[in-house]
């Protein structure tokens, strides 16, 4: 008999799941609940429209009503822990008014598979962000009608740093799921050291199944360049901008404040370098910006920033075209630990990250973390503008790259980390879940 998954669709990503949705849908029946921009076409789908219909408007159920209070509740408080003081409810009303309906759908999914479970034997539910707001309702539904959830995390975490010995450290997503799919054995010892899986049965370093991540493609420098209209001699750096999760307004205030400070730094820093004409910088913006109508807003503001510094004419933003702005680059820098840091050290990029102390002029910043990638020399933690500006210079003109692909080799062999394509780590998946059941 064909195993049964129940797949919440908004909590995946149709420009990085297509290939590994597709697997699934031809090996096992998927109930697809708001299947969106997702393109579904003769594949063992199982229709929810009839249940969605029957279950109506959730907003007057009393789930509702508890789910919203305990919603709001959260936002304020951690909305007031930022500030440093209490907010007047009435001046914060209208933005949390907004996340109703994030509360409204992550409730009606959790109702759906309530229903379906009704209906059909369903062998697990499948996300891969189990730990956001859409997702957490569902995975708890699943969870009290005993049925298994496994988590395909779609970020890659590898480039993230040990916790300092000693302290409980919570950055990394908070996971609820019975099993965790992440992308290496690397990513399993991070998270086992962080301690973060207390409802995790299993972590499995199966593969992230991602289809604009570098695993597997050829990345072509040459070509890249070409298309990007690098000009033989050009120094090339790739800002990799950050996604700044909309929660609520206050979070969402301080995230692009941060981010706007980190370029500007990456600005100040190219007008001192005695080679600042030949530099041409890349600003990658995170894909998701799309989705929220914002990115002709944020192409004109970061135009307006580049032209007071006065190197609008060496500036390109763009949203696409991941593969060509890692491929070109000299070097890459972020100021969060991006999947786009993993990429550009499959690719043999030398990439930085930069840290908040180097923009906030802190005398005596505190020691970098530690992490398996910087250890591995693959990573540069920059604390200070001096550091980024001698960084710059020294991938300008050095054999980094020839020494970085010896480095990166040794790194991979050590932790059993393989360039495959979202297809064979789909592949991959698809034989644990047929034997898990």
């Amino acid at each position: 008999m064909t195993q049964c998954f129940f797949l919440p669709m908004n909590t995946w990503f149709p420009n990085r799941h297509q290939t590994f949705i597709r697997t699934l849908s031809q090996h096992f029946t998927l109930v697809v609940h708001q299947p969106g921009q997702w393109a579904f076409q003769g594949e063992n789908i199982l229709d929810t429209t009839d249940v969605v219909e029957r279950i109506g408007d959730v907003t007057t159920l009393l789930e509702f009503q508890t789910e919203w209070l305990s919603y709001r509740a959260f936002m304020l408080q951690a909305a007031e822990k930022m500030l440093g003081h209490a907010l007047v409810a009435d001046s914060s009303a209208s933005h949390l008014e907004n996340t109703k309906p994030i509360v409204a759908e992550a409730l009606k999914t959790a109702l759906v598979l309530d229903e379906m479970a009704r209906q059909t034997s369903i062998d697990a539910v499948v996300t891969c962000t189990d730990y956001t707001p859409q997702a957490r309702p569902v995975i708890y539904m699943a969870q009290q009608l005993g049925i298994p959830t496994v988590q395909v995390e779609h970020g890659l975490f590898s480039t993230h740093p040990y916790p300092p010995p000693g302290t409980e450290h919570l950055s990394l997503a908070p996971f609820a799921s019975n099993f965790v799919i992440l992308d290496n054995q690397l990513e399993v010892d991070i998270y086992q050291r962080y301690n973060l899986q207390s409802s995790v049965k299993q972590l499995l370093p199966l593969g992230t199944p991602l289809d604009n991540a570098t695993g597997g493609v050829t990345l072509s420098t040459a070509a890249a360049r070409r298309r990007l209209n690098i000009s033989p001699g050009e120094l090339c750096v790739t800002v990799g901008l950050s996604w700044s999760e909309p929660h609520g307004p206050v979070a969402l205030a301080a995230q692009q404040a941060e981010e706007v400070m980190f370029v500007r730094f990456v600005f100040e820093s190219v007008q001192l370098i005695p080679q600042k004409h030949t530099v041409r910088i890349f600003l990658k913006l995170h894909p998701a910006i799309s989705n929220f109508r914002s990115l002709n807003a944020a192409q004109n503001f970061y135009a307006h920033l580049a032209m007071q510094y006065g190197l609008l004419s060496q500036t390109t933003i763009l949203v696409d075209g991941l593969h060509d702005v890692i491929a070109a680059a000299d070097l890459v820098v972020t100021r969060t630990y991006s999947s786009i840091l993993w990429d550009c050290i499959m690719h043999d990029t030398p990439t930085a990250f930069v840290t908040p102390y180097a923009w906030r002029n802190v005398h005596t910043p505190p020691a970098p973390p530690s992490s398996a990638v910087a250890d591995a020399g693959l990573l540069t933690y920059i604390q200070r503008q001096s550091e980024f500006i001698q960084l710059i210079e020294a991938v300008s003109d050095s054999d980094t790259p020839n020494d970085y692909s010896q480095k990166r080799e040794a790194f991979c062999q050590k932790w059993e980390i393989r360039s495959e394509s979202p297809k064979v780590k789909s592949e991959r998946i698809v034989k644990w879940l047929k034997e898990m059941a």
